[in-house]
């Protein structure tokens, strides 16, 4: 049996009716997407990624923001644009994350171990530095002071390796490395030899021994 065309043109029209309403059942508002990728963007942050990547963070909130707006607006295709484009800046950055955290953690460890042993071979060379004059005994006295703050510092990068802090040990090496610098100079300057310096005596003739006055006494030198 033949339908006629007006029932056919009907069904047509509820199924594609019934597609709709169940296809947008079934799809997350642009709310619910929005609410799930803040709550990405939200464990990207806590993990600490945003010390490596700054520039990407202010990216992605600002796709977040603006995609607030346009769901606001009524804006929906829109707001849906710039959900999408910030889970893959966020599916990017997290790599970018990743990468940069491993290289910064290899770096640390190297700063840590070479910081280690400058240290060790500091220490072992201060007892031979000479203190017999005041200024060999104070050079001895800042090298030992400036090795007792570096000797804090070790430990403190110890810890900041052990918390995940590899960029603040990174951020500090200049100045430890600079520090070190001036301990190794104050040391070499105490090994240095010290410049041998002859004796002058003073002789004087007979006659200025006597007393007969100075003309023509002459002042005689001996070098010992």
């Amino acid at each position: 049996m033949v339908m006629p065309r007006a029932l056919l043109s009907w069904r047509g029209l509820a199924v594609v009716l019934l597609f709709s309403v169940f296809g947008g059942a079934c799809a997350n508002s642009p709310q619910e997407e929005l609410a799930k990728a803040r709550a990405q963007f939200s464990e990207l942050e806590q993990s600490g990624a945003a010390q490596y990547i700054p520039e990407d963070f202010h990216a992605i909130r600002s796709l977040l923001q603006h995609a607030e707006m346009r769901i606001r607006a009524n804006q929906f295709r829109l707001a849906e644009r710039e959900i999408q484009k910030s889970l893959l800046l966020m599916h990017q950055a997290a790599q970018a994350f990743q990468e940069r955290k491993a290289s910064a953690q290899k770096e640390s460890l190297r700063l840590i171990t070479r910081f280690s042993e400058d240290l060790n071979h500091c220490m072992e060379h201060l007892q031979s530095m000479p203190r017999l004059t005041y200024v060999d005994q104070n050079r001895f006295d800042v090298a030992r002071f400036r090795l007792k703050q570096l000797r804090k510092r070790l430990r403190l990068f110890e810890e900041y390796f052990e918390a995940n802090q590899y960029l603040a040990i990174l951020k500090e090496s200049k100045d430890v490395q600079q520090q070190l610098a001036f301990v190794k100079q104050l040391i070499e300057q105490g090994q240095k030899p010290k410049p041998v310096v002859k004796r002058v005596e003073y002789r004087q003739s007979a006659k200025d021994q006597r007393g007969d006055g100075g003309n023509g006494s002459t002042p005689l030198f001996a070098e010992r």
